[in-house]
């Protein structure tokens, strides 16, 4: 099973290829049928009202495909039906629930016979920005930054793996690493800094090209 991942809200164009058992495209075909399963609560979408509800209460439980263009793109069947036009539009469900997941199940209906596509699942949400901050290995708890950067602690996160930094020059640093904010040049307003050290532990002092490791975020 094919699976995509999108935004609350998109558009995901849901497309299928028809061949018979020989492999050759199906034109024509009328009765190529989808049903869209909610995988949190076992819900069937309902598209006479755009709601996901349990089976029994569902009225219109399958939306045929309409062929794209029989000489141009033989075999090929999109949704497009109003207001799904050219994908299932999911700011149309009236009972949206966050992060989940929507399986799309292929039907042949009156016989066409062409060879059933397999269920296509889709991911909606569910990245890595929904994962609690606490997953983060380190301990920057003592750095007063982490609670004020706008994008919360991910981005926070970004700021000290990618922003400008140097070692710190100044005496009895033993090398320590300056880690700068967001826009900010080398010589700027600082997000926090590291405590750097050679592979015994030891503190190093500010040596051009010395290699250090990061250790500690303060």
């Amino acid at each position: 099973m094919s699976s995509v991942r999108i935004k609350a809200g998109d558009r995901e164009p849901i497309v299928a290829y028809l061949t018979d058992t020989a492999g050759a495209a199906v034109t024509g075909a009328t009765d190529c049928e989808i049903s869209i399963w909610r995988r949190s609560d076992e819900f069937f979408y309902d598209w006479s009202d755009e709601t996901f509800k349990s089976r029994a209460t569902v009225s219109d439980l399958q939306k045929p495909l309409t062929e794209v263009d029989a000489t141009g793109a033989p075999g090929m069947y999109n949704l497009d039906t109003a207001p799904h036009a050219k994908g299932w539009d999911t700011s149309q469900i009236t009972n949206v629930t966050a992060d989940d997941t929507y399986v799309v199940q292929f039907f042949e209906t009156t016989g066409s016979d062409f060879v059933i596509p397999p269920p296509i699942e889709i991911k909606v949400d569910q990245w890595i920005a929904d994962i609690p901050a606490d997953v983060f290995a380190f301990d920057i708890s003592g750095n007063a930054n982490r609670t004020t950067q706008a994008g919360g602690m991910l981005n926070f996160v970004r700021q000290i793996h990618t922003n400008a930094q140097r070692v710190d020059p100044a005496a009895g640093s033993n090398g320590r690493l300056l880690i700068y904010a967001d826009g900010q040049s080398v010589g700027g307003t600082q997000l926090g800094t590291f405590d750097v050290s050679d592979v015994n532990g030891s503190g190093i002092g500010s040596l051009t090209g010395f290699p250090y490791r990061r250790e500690r975020f303060t």
